[in-house]
């Protein structure tokens, strides 16, 4: 059985793989340049990879901190603009966590365009602004979740982990 579930999990990454590259024009939209995925070193297939993209160092370390212990590799990112070259170098990450801090119509836009070129990758948001209409609209675009700053332990921990599995399980 757990052979099995194995190849569903590398078949999933197969073909999510296969969806990146096939979807080489659609990159130039973010800026991306073409990548091998084949040649970039994975880490262990048993854990999450999870990107959090926040200015906020003590942010990052505490997404790390409670994330880590679930099985979850962290990675750190400080700003959007690098977005574009992170996801062009690294293998496609499980979920991507994001603090909106600007203008939230730029945030809007890039769902549907990572949607696209990582369909297996689930999107959180984190916003201060506490907006209805924002929670909606990123649902609407594609994104898994939106998660309200400060951030609650537990939901941020419920939330991810819950994105993360969606796919796996699918």
């Amino acid at each position: 059985m757990e052979n099995n579930i194995w190849r569903q999990e590398n078949a999933q990454r197969h073909r999510g793989r296969q969806c990146v590259m096939a979807q080489t024009a659609e990159r130039s939209e973010l800026g991306m340049a073409q990548r091998d995925l084949d040649e970039t070193p994975n880490t262990r297939k048993d854990r999450y990879r999870l990107l959090v993209v926040d200015a906020n160092a003590d942010v990052r370390k505490i997404v790390s901190e409670i994330l880590e212990p679930e099985d979850c590799d962290v990675f750190h990112q400080e700003s959007l603009g690098e977005l574009a070259n992170r996801l062009s170098l690294d293998p496609p990450f499980d979920a991507i966590l994001i603090d909106i801090y600007h203008t939230v119509e730029k945030f809007l836009e890039m769902i549907p365009l990572i949607k696209r070129l990582f369909p297996m990758t689930e999107l959180v948001f984190m916003s201060r602004v506490d907006d209805e209409r924002l929670w909606i609209e990123s649902i609407q675009r594609g994104a898994y979740d939106l998660l309200p700053k400060p951030l609650d332990k537990r939901e941020l921990r419920r939330i991810v982990i819950n994105a993360i599995e969606k796919n796996r399980t699918a």
